[in-house]
């Protein structure tokens, strides 16, 4: 078989790029131009296919980073904000094989408690409509109207903008809070991030770090909904998102308890799972974006209430981990007298009143909190986390939790690792990082770089990392591991989300958070660094590569810190050695556009 053959055969069906790599390396293929250029020139005559598919459950964070991406795209095309939000109507929603029961099917009495077990199933009936398959990509469909008999392969798809699908996550996560109103819900069988706590959503868990995540993204939706006067929302989301406002309201005017009111809003979050399960009406409602403005704000008011509940459960560290007990309850019989049974085996019951059980203080809702806070509070929270259990003193760094050992062994198999190894008491160099990240984004400058002599890989000892220190770990064992020899060395044993969190904060260290800006419709590339006076050279020099293609020179003859009160400030900048000159940190409309388009090679920043 010829080269041109091979190439063939992946090509006649779906591929991804690197198969075609691994095709040309494995079988020793020569191509005749540089094999990027090669692969590009074949992607031009394809068709992308977003492909997806169910595996074994819905962890609860796993929608969080959504918003760190547009906010990565903004930071370089702000100016392309309207057209990412609004007017690319070609975002679709995944039909999944697999379905999250309402409670009145998973909550279960197992030994005299109220447990929530079994919340995902198949869903039979879907899988067994024509044209759906449950092993391929689906998307939600559009029931056709002239149809009697629903066909999936056929059906079109759903589809609208990005702002909806913001909207619509938003409003889902919004309706997912607990029963106290703090955390979200572990309601879908997994938890988020730390998954060794896989024990949770049996016991009605909630997280805080996906609460703060969802503030924030309630606050870019009411920073950015109204640069639409009108959006067309799929009239099924439009229902809901009334619905949950429309309770919001009565809740808060006429004082429900807390039990009341998420008893009501689940229990439209679960009519609204069943209209949408299989397919929507196509039906639009245009709706004026100042209305989703105020409903969006008074769900920032209901989340930032649950996030000062929170706070009081936490003794100064707000807690990562809430999880409820059925103090009342009330076992489902069926009409001839007997015990109804779930698909999981167990009675069901309906719950009557729910107990809060906090867990001991995690390292992520922390973390994931600093950056949502002003800089006096969290320079307090981080001075509470120092003084805590979730400080390693001898290694100093950041523990994943303090000591758990008191805890039950029903909250997951993270009570089975050893102290100091995996999820439990080790340093997760990515929630570490996630923490050192926070102190950046609070202003915590002096407090970060003290940090970072003993936190980051860079600066540790090799002979204790035990790995080169140009490399990073899924998890360091940390000093409450019984094995001396094995403290402060670097594991892997899984991949890590550490790589993203440092190159994040190296942006914000090297040129500040907001890259590009647009102002009075021109665009503005603003040099913003948050470095300390030790990062540059004898002469004063730092340099770095932006956007790959132009080096920014920063030349500081004083050596100060560029923060703080006496920091050093930038006088001007000169664009490709010299030839313009441009007063103060910013550059504006066309210098900015050419840098951004890699035709300008290098910038002096010059500092007094």
């Amino acid at each position: 078989m010829g080269d041109t053959d091979k190439l063939n055969n992946i090509l006649k069906k779906s591929f991804t790029p690197g198969e075609i790599a691994n095709a040309i390396a494995r079988n020793h293929i020569t191509v005749k131009a540089d094999e990027d250029i090669f692969l590009t020139n074949i992607l031009r005559f394809c068709h992308q296919n977003t492909e997806a598919g169910f595996n074994e459950g819905y962890w609860s964070d796993h929608w969080d980073y959504n918003l760190d991406l547009i906010e990565n795209y903004l930071t370089v095309y702000p100016d392309n904000i309207k057209e990412l939000l609004f007017e690319d109507n070609s975002y679709r929603f995944f039909d999944s094989p697999a379905r999250v029961l309402p409670r009145s099917e998973k909550y279960v009495i197992h030994k005299n408690e109220v447990r929530q077990y079994g919340a995902i199933v198949e869903d039979e009936i879907k899988n067994g409509y024509k044209g759906f398959n449950k092993k391929g990509t689906n998307w939600l469909k559009i029931k056709p109207e002239d149809r009697k008999e629903f066909d999936y392969a056929t059906a079109p798809v759903a589809k609208t903008t990005l702002m909806v699908k913001l909207i619509s996550l938003a409003l889902n996560k919004f309706a997912t809070l607990d029963p106290y109103g703090m955390g979200i819900e572990m309601e879908g069988g997994k938890p988020g991030w730390n998954d060794a706590m896989n024990g949770l959503p049996g016991l009605f868990g909630s997280g805080m770090p996906e609460t703060f995540e969802l503030k924030r993204l309630i606050a870019f939706i009411c920073d950015t909904v109204r640069l639409k006067p009108r959006l067309f929302i799929p009239a099924e989301i439009y229902g809901f998102l009334i619905k949950v406002s429309q309770v919001l309201n009565r809740a808060k005017n006429e004082k429900w308890s807390d039990f009341d009111y998420w008893e009501a809003v689940s229990t439209l979050r679960e009519q609204y799972r069943e209209t949408t399960r299989f397919y929507l009406s196509g039906e639009q409602q245009e709706m004026d974006t100042s209305e989703i403005h105020t409903i969006f704000m008074d769900f920032a008011e209901k989340v930032e209430t649950g996030i000062r509940k929170a706070n009081g459960y936490g003794d100064g560290i707000v807690p990562t981990y809430f999880t409820y007990r059925a103090s009342r309850f009330t076992p489902v019989i069926t009409g001839d007298g007997q015990p109804d049974i779930s698909h999981y085996g167990l009675q069901k019951a309906v719950v009557r009143e729910f107990e809060i059980i906090p867990l001991p203080a995690f390292l992520e809702g922390p973390a994931r909190m600093l950056g949502t806070m002003d800089k006096e509070a969290a320079d307090l929270l981080c001075k509470n986390i120092k003084n805590s259990d979730l400080y390693d003193k001898k290694l100093k760094m950041y523990k994943t939790s303090v000591p758990i050992g008191h805890i039950s062994m029903e909250n997951g198999r993270i009570r089975a690792f050893t102290p100091g190894w995996l999820e439990r008491e080790s340093i997760f160099l990515h929630m570490e990082y996630k923490y050192l990240l926070g102190m950046l984004k609070a202003g915590l400058y002096e407090r970060y770089y003290e940090e970072i002599k003993h936190t980051l890989i860079v600066f540790l000892p090799p002979e204790v990392y035990g790995r080169s220190i140009l490399e990073n770990s899924s998890f360091l064992a940390s000093s409450e591991n019984p094995d001396s020899q094995v403290q402060g060395r670097g594991y892997v044993a899984r991949l890590s989300g550490s790589t993203t969190e440092l190159l994040t904060m190296w942006i914000h260290m090297f040129i500040g958070s907001n890259i590009f800006t647009c102002k009075d419709g021109e665009l503005q590339l603003n040099f913003n660094p948050k470095l300390p006076g030790w990062f540059f050279d004898e002469k004063g020099v730092v340099s770095f590569k932006l956007l790959s293609r132009c080096t920014v020179t920063y030349w500081n003859p004083g050596r100060k810190s560029t923060y703080g009160e006496n920091g050093a400030t930038i006088d001007s900048i000169e664009v490709n050695d010299g030839k313009e000159i441009v007063a103060g940190n910013v550059l504006k409309g066309d210098l900015a556009e050419r840098i951004r388009n890699g035709e300008i090679k290098s910038v002096k920043v010059n500092m007094v």
